[in-house]
Formats: structure tokens, sequence, C-alpha cells
């Protein structure tokens, strides 16, 4: 649900900037004269503010249709098409403008976009595919990451180091991409299996929850999920000696 809602926002995001755009003309920089400036800047604004509103309702659009179908994986992909194709078509407005008035400085807007984009995309994917923060409470594991969870302690029932996992079903809330896996998945001899994997390789480690709730995670490195491992052993082990 929250990478459908993603989806819709950032449609509903696209709509208002391309409206903000339409409705104020004069940011659009040159160095003509000031007449010459009023039309082109109305003109550039109105095809750049058009398609970021028709790219943001298709995006909407489009979301509401695979939550619908069911299509829980195709939101990102999804997502970064529009994104992508949403800059190109800024691009050629820009540039059509440009051959059309002879404009030098209009190159200046389609940096902006592409300079706004570099920096949204890497961040974008710094908080999506970051290592999984596991904090260990008094009445708890907590997970922090996207998709993340809250064990509560008197409901884990086993923790194990694992080196392999049954084959994978499908996607039921969540995402694979470049290798990290976050959210709800379906195995083959599993059911309610949350994955926080920084990597596909092993190994793993499975936290099991009376109610046959499964949360599998590791890290980039060995040593570290080994460690991770460890120190959740420990906390598991005081808690039932206590």
């Amino acid at each position: 649900m929250d990478s459908f809602i993603t989806v819709v926002i950032f449609g509903i995001i696209y709509v208002l900037i391309g409206y903000l755009i339409r409705s104020n003309p004069n940011v659009i920089p040159s160095d003509i004269s000031r007449h010459k400036k009023d039309v082109v800047s109305i003109e550039i604004a109105g095809r750049v503010g058009s398609i970021m509103i028709f790219g943001g309702l298709t995006l909407a659009v489009l979301g509401i249709v695979l939550f619908a179908a069911g299509l829980y994986r195709g939101y990102l992909l999804v997502a970064a098409m529009a994104t992508l194709l949403l800059f190109i078509c800024i691009s050629l407005a820009v540039y059509s403008s440009k051959r059309k008035y002879q404009i030098r400085s209009s190159g200046r807007i389609v940096a902006s976009v592409l300079i706004f984009f570099f920096i949204a995309i890497p961040v974008s994917l710094f908080f999506l595919l970051r290592a999984p923060q596991i904090t260990m409470t008094e009445d708890g594991i907590s997970i922090e990451a996207v998709y993340g969870q809250h064990i509560e302690r008197d409901a884990i029932e086993d923790v194990q180091l694992i080196p392999t996992m049954p084959p994978c079903l499908a996607v039921d809330e969540g995402f694979e991409l470049l290798g990290v896996s976050r959210g709800e998945f379906v195995y083959e001899e599993w059911q309610n299996v949350y994955l926080y994997l920084q990597t596909p390789r092993s190994p793993y480690i499975l936290i099991k929850t009376a109610e046959g709730r499964r949360y599998v995670l590791n890290f980039s490195r060995q040593e570290q999920t080994t460690e991770c491992h460890k120190e959740i052993s420990r906390y598991m082990k005081e808690y039932r000696n206590s």
C-alpha cells in the first residue's frame, strides 16, 4: 500500500508543479527583450506546465490501475519511466521554443531540471536502498527501513541464521531493486514473509513469531549479518533467562 500511495502522491505533486508553472510564466529565465521574454515565457511555461499536469495525472491513474490489478511490483517502474518521460518532454518543449525564438539562455531551464533529477533520484534511492537499522528495546525488535516493522519480544519464537531460502513465488507488497528486497513476499513453503535483504547472497537472519510470521534480513557484508544474529540471539537469551 505504501508504494501505491507514494506513486499517487508523486502524480499529485507533478500536477501541482505544472499548475504553478503555467500560472507563473515569469519564472522562465531569458536574456531577450522584455516584450519577447513575456511571449516566450508564456509559451514555454504553458508547454512545460501542460506536460507536468498530463504526466502527473497519467502517473496517478496508472498507479491506481496497477493497485487494482494487484501488480504491486510495477509501481517503481512506472514512477521511473514517467519521470524520465517528463524530463524528455520538458527538454523537447524548451528546445523547440529555443529554436523558434533563438533563446540562448533557455538551456538553463533544461540544466535546472536535469540537476533536480540528478539530485532527487540518488536521494530517493538512498532512502529506498539503505541498510535496515535494528533496534532492540525492552518490548521488542524494531526494523527501521522501508516497510519497517516492530516485532514484539514475547511474540518471537525462534531466531536462526540460515544458509538458503525456499523459492519466491510472488511479491505481495514490496519491491526488488538492485539486489535489495523490501516488503512482504510469498514463498513456496512460507507465508507472511517480510524481507529486509541488502543482498540476495546468504546468510540470512530468520526471525519467526508464534503467529507464524517470518522476518528475514541480512546486510551487504556476511560478517555484519553474523554479528547481528549474535546480538539478537543474546538479546533473546537474556529475555528467556529473566
